[in-house]
């Protein structure tokens, strides 16, 4: 009887396993702003996304390429630590960033943060206006 204790006891494990593996795929995979969005851009850009204020989402599929904006509630936020643990650089040179739409935000400010990943599947840029909270992530899917 202990046997088959342990053996059922295995075996809910590796169900949750299994179940908690394939749900984070799907937040993973998702491309609409709808369902999961803070998730499945914080999986992709490698960032946590805090306590937010207001959003904006599109995905375009013709070009993979899904953007969001993100009023960060500022008051909730230490933004030292967050800026370290996310590990954002300032940004000093706006040719560092790849998309034109980040580059309209970068004119005459001083107080801007960003951040790139990718891998095979997408490559991400974030920047973040340390001064007004705002944080703008696009995400370029490669299949």
């Amino acid at each position: 009887t202990i046997l088959i204790v342990l053996l059922s006891i295995i075996a809910l494990v590796c169900m949750g396993y299994v179940g908690l593996n394939g749900f984070a795929k799907m937040i993973y995979d998702e491309r609409s702003c709808e369902w999961a969005n803070i998730d499945h851009l914080e999986l992709h850009a490698r960032i946590d996304i805090p306590a937010i204020i207001n959003s904006d989402c599109s995905f375009d599929s013709d070009v993979k390429t899904k953007i969001a904006t993100f009023d960060l509630d500022l008051k909730k936020l230490d933004l030292k630590n967050y800026l370290v643990q996310n590990q954002f650089k300032k940004l000093t040179d706006p040719t560092l960033l790849n998309t034109d739409y980040l580059k309209k935000f970068t004119s005459s400010n001083n107080s801007l943060y960003y951040k790139k990943t990718s891998t095979d599947v997408s490559s991400s840029e974030v920047l973040l206006d340390s001064k007004t909270g705002k944080l703008h992530l696009v995400i370029r899917y490669h299949t």
